[in-house]
């Protein structure tokens, strides 16, 4: 059966503690999520960027939040990738660090497996940007969870972590979702089938 990562102009997110859909989840820190356990094959190039097998070049991140509502801390495990097995200091800086105006402004969709898989969330938020000659940018936003532990620790910094549950759960999710992310058919809701990253 083909997969199928589908699109929807519905962007929600809500806190996993208080359910509040108004609020902000303001980021307070993250931390790169080592990806050679998570991705079969992938290896570090520089800067914390990955190279994959199948030819992505990716990064991820654990992210910890704080509701704008009731303050219960979360965490996204984030996701950036590009189809593309090179990009340059100065693209990886502008895209995948984000440290200057992107120019394009990205697509901002609900994303949906279909059909849904078993320890794969039912739906997550991501930026997508289509870019020249067939370079797909994505940035998947997977969360919001509640952390069964302390992010932070007792001099802050989520570093911390590393090597706690959370951060083997996040590896794990990385695993999960990355063949559907890197060969599912993207489809929208307005126009059908679009190129699959």
């Amino acid at each position: 059966m083909e997969r199928e990562l589908h699109l929807t102009a519905d962007v929600e997110i809500v806190c996993p503690s208080c359910g509040d859909r108004e609020s902000p989840l303001g980021i307070l820190d993250g931390a790169t999520l080592p990806t050679e356990n998570a991705i079969p094959g992938a290896k570090p190039v520089a800067d914390g960027l990955a190279l994959s097998r199948d030819g992505h070049c990716f990064i991820a991140s654990l992210d910890l939040h704080e509701c704008g509502n009731c303050n219960a801390r979360c965490y996204f495990v984030k996701l950036a990738v590009v189809n593309c097995p090179e990009v340059s200091a100065a693209w990886a800086n502008k895209y995948f660090w984000q440290n200057e105006p992107l120019g394009e402004l990205p697509g901002l969709y609900g994303a949906e497996p279909h059909p849904a898989l078993p320890d794969i969330p039912e739906r997550w938020v991501m930026d997508r940007l289509e870019m020249d000659m067939g370079i797909i940018f994505d940035l998947h936003y997977l969360g919001p969870f509640i952390a069964g532990e302390d992010l932070e620790g007792p001099d802050g910094g989520m570093a911390y972590c590393a090597e706690g549950k959370t951060w083997k759960e996040a590896e794990d999710l990385l695993g999960r979702v990355w063949p559907l992310i890197t060969n599912a058919v993207v489809t929208e809701d307005d126009d059908g089938a679009t190129t699959s990253i």
